[in-house]
C-alpha cells in the first residue's frame, strides 16, 4: 500500500512538473537544472546580438555534419531590463564540441544601439553538410544591402605613431570597396567617451558575398543589456508537443568579462572555462591576446583597457590570471549551474569569484549602486514580444532565401551585388528621437562600400596607410562620431592635418628675420680678400630684376614675401659702399 502511494506521489510530481512546459513563464532551469534531459551550462557561446568578433580577415562559418533542430518556443521572463530602448532578441541554436551536440543560446535583454538594426544569423546546408552565417548589426536607413567580392588579406600593422594622449585608442584600417577594386583606408586614433564602446568597422561572409558592416557606437557591456545562461537539451525534452522554455539564470557580466575568450572562426565570444591548452589549438584566444596580433580585434577589451589606463599593471594581472588557470585546474569556474551550487567554500576564501549566474529573481530585486534595474514585464508587452519574436523569424528567413539565390561570389572587376532588403523588426529608434546625453552622434553612421574614393595613382589599388587623430568634441554639444569613418579622399590621407599646420608659421616669421641676419653678418666679411669682393657686387644687382619677373606667377595669398623684395633691395647700397671705406 505504502509503495502504492509512493508511485502514486511520484507520477504526480512528474506530471506537475511537465505541466510547466505549457505554461507561459515557468522556467524549466529551476526545476530539472541537472538532469541529463536538461543542463543549465555556465560557459558557452555569447549571443550576437550582445558581442559578435570582429576579424582583419574574414572567414567562412562553421561547417558540422548534425542538421540543427527546429528553432524552440521561447518565452521572455516576466522581468524586463528599464530602458527606453530596450527590447527582447530571441535565442538560437549554436554547435558545441563538448556536448557534440547543438546547445540553445538564450534570448536576451539588449539596448539597442543607436541607429542599428539586427540581421539575425542562421544555419543552412551547403555540401551535405551544415553552415553558420553570422548576422550583424546594420544601419537602420540602410534600404539596401551590397554583396561583395571576398577582400584581399588585410595589412593593418597597428599604429606607428604614439597616441595623442592616454584618453585614445587604436582603430584599425580595412579595405573599401570602391566601383570595381578595393582600396585601403588606414587606421587612426580615436578619442574615447565615457559610457560608449565604438565597433570598428568589419566583413561579414554569406554564401552571397561579404557584407560591409560600418563602424558604430555601442553600449559598453555593463549596460547593454542582460545575458542568459545558455542550456543544453535533451531532443527528447524539447520535441514534446507544447513545450516552452522562459530562461531564468542570468549571466553576471561583471564576472564572465574576467572569463572572456573570441573564437573568430565562428564569430563568437566565449565566456567560461576555455583555459586548457587544447582550446587554444581550436581557435580560442583569451582577450588579452587577441588585440597583441594581428588577427583582428577585441573592443570589449580595447574599453576595459582604457578604463583602467590609470592602472599600468592591470594588462599584467589579465596575463598572470590567465596563465594560472591555464596551469591550474581548480581554478577554473565550473561547468554548469549544478555545479557551480556544490563549489566549496574555501574557494570563495580563496578569493576566486565563480558567480557567473544567478537567479534573475535575484537580481532584479537587487538595488545596489550600478546594478541594473528591472520591472515587471505587463502581458500586453509580454505578448508583443512573442509576436515579434515570430516576425524575426520570418525576416531571418528572408535573408537565407536572399542569400542562397547565388551560388558564387562576385569576382574582382564586377560591379557590387545590390539586393533592396526589408527593415528589421528589431531596429533602435531614430537616433534624433534618442536624448542627446544618450546619443554619441548627432545622427547615425551613413558609410557604405561604394562611397570610398579609390584614385590614390597606385595601380594596385591599396593607399598608403597613414595616421589620422580624431578631432576633439566641439564645446556645447554633443560628440559627434569622428569624420574619418566616413570616407576620406585621397588628399585627406595623403596630407595628414599635423603637416598642413606645420607649413604655415615659418611663412609669417619670414619676412620680418630676413634683413637683420643679413645686416648682422655684414662686419664678418672683412676677413675676406677685397678682389673677390669687387667681383661679387657686380653680380648680386642682376639677380634682383628676376625676382619681380617671378612674382606675377605666384598666387597673390602670398602678399607677405612681395612686401619683404623691397627690404632686400635697399639692403644692397649699403653692401656696395661698403668697400670704398674698407680701402681708405
Amino acid at each position: 500500500m505504502n509503495s502504492r502511494r509512493h508511485w502514486l506521489f511520484g507520477s504526480i510530481t512528474a506530471l506537475a512538473i511537465s505541466s510547466l512546459a505549457l505554461l507561459p513563464g515557468q522556467t524549466f532551469a529551476q526545476e530539472n537544472q541537472g538532469s541529463q534531459d536538461m543542463e543549465v551550462l555556465t560557459r558557452g557561446p555569447v549571443h550576437e546580438a550582445f558581442a559578435g568578433t570582429i576579424s582583419f580577415d574574414p572567414v567562412q562559418g562553421i561547417l558540422v555534419t548534425t542538421k540543427p533542430p527546429e528553432a524552440i518556443e521561447e518565452i521572455p521572463p516576466e522581468q524586463q531590463l528599464e530602458g527606453d530602448n530596450v527590447v527582447w532578441i530571441p535565442g538560437y541554436w549554436a554547435w558545441d564540441e563538448d556536448q557534440n551536440d547543438f546547445i540553445w543560446i538564450s534570448g536576451i535583454w539588449r539596448n539597442l544601439p543607436p541607429g542599428r538594426q539586427w540581421v539575425p544569423g542562421y544555419w543552412s546546408e551547403a555540401q551535405g553538410q551544415y553552415q553558420w552565417t553570422s548576422g550583424y548589426w546594420a544601419d537602420t536607413e540602410n534600404t539596401e544591402v551590397s554583396y561583395l567580392p571576398e577582400p584581399p588579406r588585410s595589412v593593418e600593422a597597428g599604429p606607428n605613431i604614439e597616441a595623442p594622449s592616454d584618453n585614445y585608442t587604436w582603430v584599425p584600417g580595412n579595405w573599401i570597396w570602391r566601383e570595381s577594386r578595393y582600396a585601403w583606408r588606414g587606421g587612426y586614433w580615436n578619442e574615447c567617451r565615457p559610457n560608449w564602446n565604438y565597433q570598428p568597422s568589419c566583413y561579414r561572409w554569406t554564401h552571397r558575398g561579404y557584407v560591409y558592416v560600418d563602424g558604430y557606437w555601442d553600449y559598453p557591456v555593463a549596460s547593454r543589456g542582460v545575458v542568459f545562461a545558455p542550456v543544453y537539451f535533451g531532443r527528447s525534452y524539447y520535441s514534446r508537443p507544447g513545450f516552452c522554455y522562459t530562461p531564468s539564470l542570468v549571466v553576471s557580466l561583471s564576472v564572465f568579462t574576467n572569463h572572456l575568450f573570441l573564437r573568430p572562426s565562428y564569430g563568437h565570444y566565449y565566456f567560461g572555462d576555455y583555459y586548457a591548452p587544447n582550446y587554444s589549438n581550436s581557435g580560442y584566444y583569451a582577450s588579452y591576446s587577441y588585440n597583441s596580433g594581428r588577427r583582428g580585434c577585441d573592443p570589449i577589451y580595447a574599453y576595459q583597457s582604457w578604463e583602467n589606463r590609470h592602472d599600468r599593471t592591470w594588462q599584467q594581472h589579465r596575463r598572470d590570471d590567465f596563465q594560472y588557470r591555464r596551469d591550474h585546474q581548480d581554478a577554473r569556474p565550473p561547468h554548469t549551474w549544478s555545479a557551480l551550487g556544490i563549489r566549496p567554500e574555501a574557494e570563495r576564501a580563496r578569493g576566486r569569484n565563480f558567480d557567473l549566474a544567478q537567479p534573475l529573481a535575484r537580481v532584479a530585486t537587487h538595488r545596489g549602486e550600478g546594478q541594473q534595474r528591472f520591472r515587471s514585464l505587463d502581458q500586453p508587452t509580454r505578448d508583443r514580444f512573442v509576436a515579434q519574436r515570430q516576425d524575426v523569424r520570418k525576416f531571418g528567413q528572408e535573408r537565407q532565401r536572399m542569400e542562397a539565390t547565388r551560388g558564387e561570389h562576385p569576382q574582382n572587376g564586377a560591379s557590387a551585388d545590390r539586393t533592396k532588403t526589408p527593415r528589421s523588426p528589431i531596429a533602435a529608434r531614430p537616433t534624433g528621437n534618442v536624448a542627446r546625453e544618450n546619443n554619441p552622434a548627432n545622427r547615425p553612421n551613413r558609410v557604405i562600400p561604394e562611397q570610398p574614393n579609390t584614385r590614390s595613382g597606385n595601380n594596385s589599388g591599396i593607399r598608403p596607410q597613414t595616421n589620422r587623430k580624431a578631432e576633439p568634441p566641439t564645446a556645447g554639444r554633443v560628440p559627434t562620431q569622428p569624420n574619418h569613418n566616413s570616407v576620406p579622399s585621397p588628399n585627406r590621407n595623403l596630407q595628414p592635418e599635423p603637416k598642413r599646420q606645420a607649413v604655415s608659421p615659418p611663412r609669417e616669421i619670414r619676412p620680418s628675420t630676413a634683413v637683420p641676419r643679413r645686416t648682422e653678418t655684414a662686419p664678418s666679411r672683412q676677413s675676406v680678400p677685397q678682389p673677390q669682393r669687387q667681383q661679387a657686387q657686380p653680380q648680386r644687382p642682376q639677380a634682383q630684376p628676376q625676382r619681380p619677373q617671378a612674382q606675377p606667377q605666384r598666387p597673390q595669398a602670398q602678399p607677405q614675401r612681395q612686401q619683404a623684395q623691397p627690404q632686400r633691395q635697399q639692403a644692397q647700397p649699403q653692401r656696395q659702399q661698403a668697400p670704398p671705406q674698407r680701402q681708405q
